[in-house]
């Protein structure tokens, strides 16, 4: 029966049920039922909203169809010379997906080769096609006559000489890359001469942090509100400390990380003249103090400290950090109580996830505005409407990262945090503890219970990490009956215990977990334990962050268990 021809009522269709149409851009004049027949120049757009992809997932699910394809190609030339196309046409999207005809538009009377009995009703050929119809070819004289004709016959004929003339020295056919983001048109000498189109070099990103960092320094006075605050606040703080404290030039849209991986996006902003290295890209953010500490639970407690003075996210690590799955689900726990969101442990991403989130969807934006209309980025126009949409996506990010300045209230950054150590500050700390100094002098033993509160407004007027409060105290004879009972009660279920001076580890009547005590090795702490709490506050808080308390235990039943271990009888 042979293979039908293609109209422009023809359907096309991609392996995850995505729909396209086609339109007809070089033949003008060969039609059935008023629709052109399809040459290689037709141009695909989508039949349907754009549908999410399965190769395409994000944070929230799966992306929509970035509805971009490649020129059609597998014609069959006609008689006069057009390259037609049938049921065996295809093209690629920007996925590697194969996009080939679902319905030819034809309904089987338009055929190629063998046709049997078609009805053929009339169709507008050109004059010169007409009268080629009509002349038997050589190789058919003396055959039997048929009872229906192909409408066109197959005939390998060369490219017209306006065609070769079109073509650049070395180029057989113009190449166009799958996935380009502009209209192009293989008939257009402009599109065949575009750099843009001409540009097969490696993605490469010239991300530099010290070019970064002049431009900003160029584009002092700031007017920008957070790089007001900077220049202005946390600069001279820094400065004014004993080991002053480092900056760091932070790329907004990561170069290497994230800019790199998108290989189109990166022609085109090359094409446009973007560059990463924009003040526009730019945020300042603290680094390492002059006294960074070697010990792991040490730089945490530098970082911290820094980020509670300065409120300005830590910038040392990487933006693809990781988490295991215990310390996701206290995140999600804590974002559900500060942010009010509900997340599970597979919503928690990197800063470069997100970022790279926020490149998908202006790729899938731009793919979009190209299918609904013509787009050239050789217009000056363009370019620099393109070149601002990628300042939009910096802007958007910068504004989540300036939230952290907020007094008390980093988690307003979420779900931007450049660091791990950043994130870990926002969520991964305790809001509240409580603690209890315990002091032995000659037969009396001190004890005094606190109240540690994390972010909270009081923190933003005090720079710290921590608010503590007085909550109790007794002084208890050691030489006296009944000190053991009176000392389980005041403490209940606290379970974490600060020993100051030379007091010993076994001086409470109930064992305490080692993890659990504080300095985890001896030292000079002084006898007065809230100065000492004040002065060790961050460490304290990365303490109580790294030991948590496996399970919430009742008073009441703390105090059962502990007088039992006494061998108290209560």
């Amino acid at each position: 029966m042979g293979t039908e021809y293609l109209t422009e009522a023809a359907v096309f269709r991609c392996p995850f049920g995505m729909l396209y149409r086609a339109r007809e851009a070089g033949n003008q004049k060969a039609k059935y039922k008023g629709k052109k027949l399809l040459t290689t120049a037709a141009i695909l757009s989508p039949k349907m909203s754009p549908m999410p992809c399965p190769l395409l997932p994000s944070p929230t699910g799966l992306l929509p169809c970035p509805c971009a394809v490649s020129p059609l190609c597998d014609s069959i030339v006609h008689r006069a010379g057009s390259p037609l196309l049938t049921m065996s046409a295809k093209a690629m999207c920007s996925l590697g997906q194969p996009v080939v005809p679902a319905k030819s538009g034809a309904d089987s009377h338009v055929l190629y080769g063998e046709a049997q009995a078609a009805f053929l009703p009339p169709i507008a050929w050109p004059a010169e096609e007409k009268r080629a119809a009509k002349e038997p070819a050589k190789e058919e004289r003396g055959a039997k006559e048929r009872k229906a004709v192909a409408v066109a016959s197959p005939l390998r004929q060369e490219k017209p000489a306006a065609e070769r003339k079109r073509a650049p020295q070395g180029e057989d056919v113009p190449v166009f890359r799958a996935g380009m983001l502009c209209s192009y048109s293989p008939k257009n000498a402009a599109c065949i001469a575009c750099t843009y189109r001409l540009d097969h070099a490696e993605a490469t990103v010239d991300n530099n942090s010290m070019i970064l960092r002049k431009n900003y320094n160029a584009a002092k006075p700031h007017g920008d509100p957070y790089d007001c605050y900077f220049d202005e606040e946390v600069v001279p703080l820094g400065e004014s400390k004993e080991h002053k404290w480092r900056y760091a030039a932070h790329h907004l849209i990561s170069g290497n990380q994230v800019f790199k991986q998108n290989s189109e996006l990166v022609r085109l902003a090359r094409f446009c003249g973007y560059d990463i290295n924009a003040y526009a890209n730019c945020i300042m953010l603290v680094g390492y103090p002059e006294d960074y500490p070697d010990a792991a639970h040490m730089k945490s407690v530098k970082a911290y400290d820094v980020m509670s003075e300065s409120r300005v996210q830590w910038h040392v690590g990487g933006h693809s950090y990781t988490f295991d799955c215990e310390e996701k689900e206290k995140i999600c726990k804590q974002i559900g109580i500060r942010n009010k969101l509900k997340l599970s442990p597979p919503d928690i991403k990197t800063y470069a996830e997100l970022v790279q989130a926020e490149m998908e969807k202006l790729l899938h934006a731009l793919t979009a505005k190209k299918n609904r209309r013509a787009i050239c980025y050789a217009k000056q126009q363009e370019k620099q409407k393109f070149c601002s949409k990628l300042n939009s996506v910096a802007a958007g990010i910068k504004k989540k990262l300036a939230a952290f300045t907020q007094a008390g209230k980093p988690h307003h950054s979420f779900p931007y945090f450049v660091s791990k150590e950043a994130y870990r500050y926002t969520y991964g700390l305790p809001r509240t503890a409580k603690v209890i100094t315990v002091h032995k002098e000659k037969a009396q033993l001190s004890l005094k219970r606190y109240r540690l509160e994390h972010f909270t407004e009081a923190i933003a007027q005090q720079r710290n990490n921590l608010v503590i409060n007085l909550k109790g105290a007794i002084a208890l004879n050691l030489s006296k009956d009944g000190w053991q009972r009176d000392c389980i009660l005041f403490c209940e279920n606290v379970a974490y215990f600060v020993y100051l001076e030379d007091t010993p580890r076994t001086i409470l009547p109930f064992a305490v977990e080692q993890a659990h005590q504080f300095p985890m090795e001896v030292q000079a702490t002084g006898r007065d334990g809230m100065k000492f709490l004040q002065q060790q506050n961050t460490e304290i808080l990365v303490w109580l962050r790294d030991h948590p308390v496996p399970a919430y235990t009742a008073p009441v039943q703390m105090v059962r268990r502990r007088g039992r271990e006494a061998g108290l009888d209560w």
